[in-house]
């Protein structure tokens, strides 16, 4: 047996609790109380605990009630409070239990002196409480392993972060380990707590889990709504039934300079939740014990990261990781949520040697790519992908996402993977093969073709040019139950007002239907969104200013850049425009001269 107190003097001897019958008995011999009124008391403080509680747990509420002292009288007898009647605001408590779990020392400062903290799991038979440790007894946690019995005396009992009690022991704590009046018998035998990756499920507290970091993603800074930074950074984990991707949070998030690929990792005291597409991921906090290269038996292996070719992109995949080329980089749009935060989106087009994809970049990643230009190389790693406007595959680029530009210089490092490195020499990744979209004739465009055209406008469809948009994601929203929902981001409070336009483009050598959104649309009419927004509510009906304008518009010659994709409908191709550009005829002789003299 062994004594753990700490420097200060202990009072009360530890924790008294009674029999209901001693208990009741000092209640009526203080206060003018009936027994038959204060059964009832008791009854109905059970029936509010839900009855969650025994009934000398009860009384003992009632007596604290009623400004009674239970442990005034040291000669009631000794026995301890089980764990299940444990309820945050008790003081000067005794409990025993086993240790199941002992989590990583912390160390802080409070009012310029250093302390220590640290939390423990322990069970008797009837449940499992989280216990703290404070100070002293914190710096002796090392005296203590799991499967130890302890007796807690003199501890007090608060809500926990999850509204759960939680035992804590201060200076005036005291703490047995193994009493020689315990009997192991009594107390629940320790279990393997680590969970296996593929049985997580949203909303688990408290767990562990243990296995191998697939990939690392760096460390990142936000601004919380109270004004202070937090620290956030992510990382993918395997074992042998699956991977998740774990978040782990400012303290925690700290560590994440000492973990690479291939490094394993166990973490102790962590939550899941539900991310991306309804897969869930595990969360670390301030709470959270994050151990590198734990003693384990278990064997882990990790191959190299694959990465995946544009044509295999399918809607809904997670954790995606490409290497392409830049061929076209968007502007950058702001835009403001629901619940008034703002937001940033830039839109690139990339290719890889097997295709094409329209890649969006939201938020904090956007910083990624600010340096990037034309003709540059991507690692992106850990995206997401979308089905699109068209009914394509997009990609995606979050905020759990990594972008690498022009990565070649990490070979040097080892840090490129196979892959990666074979890419560098394929001829059809060059940047002279896709710094420009290729100027072609209406009648050589073919499907998934990057074009720019040039042409008159021979028809203008006269239809109503604004569709109501999600003003995060821009796409069409439906109204269902007089409620707007959109497809990406669900039930939303208000769309914005989008423009879309179609027609007919000819150049001479065939023609192609268009179609143009937004801020490249209004080139054509002339006008912004939101005066199109206003000619349209003065009008008699929503088709009237295109038919107003589209005069004006027929025989104009623009130059259209964007994708030929296959109209399913109409079983023909069509030119999804993305930029459009005021014709300058002396650029445009210099082109033909440069395609002649090849």
């Amino acid at each position: 047996m062994q004594i753990i107190s700490s420097s200060y003097e202990f009072h009360g001897g530890g924790c008294i609790s009674f029999s209901l019958e001693e208990i009741i008995d000092k209640i009526i011999s203080e206060t003018k109380i009936s027994k038959k009124e204060l059964e009832e008391r008791i009854r109905v403080k059970r029936e509010e605990l839900g009855g969650l509680i025994t009934e000398e747990g009860a009384a003992h509420i009632v007596a604290s009630e009623l400004g009674i002292d239970l442990f005034k009288d040291q000669k009631l007898s000794t026995t301890q409070l089980f764990i299940k009647d444990l309820i945050p605001g008790m003081n000067n408590i005794s409990v025993i239990g086993r240790v199941m779990k002992i989590y990583a020392l912390r160390e802080f400062v409070r009012d310029g002196k250093q302390s220590y903290v640290v939390n423990l799991i322990i069970g008797d038979k009837t449940k499992t409480i989280r216990t703290v440790l404070w100070g002293d007894h914190a710096q002796n946690i090392d005296k203590i392993s799991r499967g130890d019995i302890l007796r807690i005396l003199s501890g007090y009992v608060k809500e926990g972060l999850q509204e759960d009690p939680e035992l804590h022991v201060g200076y005036r704590g005291r703490i047995i380990i193994n009493p020689e009046d315990a009997n192991a018998a009594d107390f629940p035998f320790v279990k393997e707590f680590t969970h296996k990756i593929d049985g997580l499920e949203a909303n688990l507290n408290d767990i562990d889990i243990l296995g191998v970091v697939e990939s690392v993603y760096p460390i990142s800074t936000f601004q919380r709504k109270d004004g202070s930074e937090g620290k956030r950074a992510s990382l993918i984990l395997r074992d042998d039934t699956g991977s998740t991707r774990v978040v782990l949070w400012d303290k925690s998030a700290e560590i994440i300079d000492q973990i690479d690929v291939g490094t394993i990792l166990r973490l102790e005291g962590a939550y899941t939740k539900e991310g991306l597409k309804n897969q869930v991921e595990v969360h670390g906090g301030g709470r959270t014990g994050v151990v590198i290269d734990p003693e384990t038996s278990i064997e882990f292996s990790i191959g190299e990261p694959k990465i995946i070719d544009i044509v295999d992109l399918q809607p809904n995949m997670r954790s995606v990781d490409i290497f392409v080329r830049i061929m076209h980089i968007g502007d950058l749009r702001e835009f403001t949520t629901k619940d008034g935060r703002s937001g940033r989106l830039i839109t690139l087009y990339v290719k890889d040697t097997t295709g094409d994809v329209r890649t969006v970049l939201w938020d904090e990643s956007v910083n990624l790519v600010q340096n990037a230009n034309l003709g540059d190389l991507l690692l992106i790693q850990n995206a997401y992908t979308r089905e699109g406007l068209s009914g394509e595959t997009e990609l995606h680029v979050g905020r759990l996402s990594n972008v690498v530009i022009n990565p070649k210089e990490l070979e040097e490092k080892g840090q490129l993977i196979s892959q990666v490195k074979e890419t560098f020499t394929e001829e059809k990744l060059t940047p002279e093969t896709v710094k420009e979209y290729h100027q072609v004739f209406i009648k050589d465009c073919i499907e998934n073709q990057f074009a720019e055209v040039r042409g008159t406008i021979l028809k203008l469809y006269e239809r109503n040019p604004i569709y109501e948009a999600c003003p995060k994601c821009r796409r069409r929203v439906k109204s269902e139950n007089n409620e707007k929902i959109c497809p990406n981001c669900g039930k939303i409070d208000k769309s914005i007002p989008r423009l879309l336009l179609s027609g007919i483009l000819d150049d001479g050598s065939g023609n192609i239907r268009f179609v143009v959104i937004g801020k490249e649309g209004e080139k054509i009419l002339e006008l912004t969104t939101d005066e199109l927004v206003t000619s349209i509510e003065n009008a008699e009906f929503p088709d009237a200013p295109i038919r107003k304008y589209a005069p004006k518009i027929i025989g104009k010659e623009i130059i259209a850049a964007g994708k030929i994709i296959k109209n399913e409908v109409l079983d023909a191709i069509e030119l999804n425009i993305s930029q459009i550009r005021v014709s300058n005829t002396l650029e445009e002789a210099k082109k033909i001269i440069t395609h002649l003299e090849k």
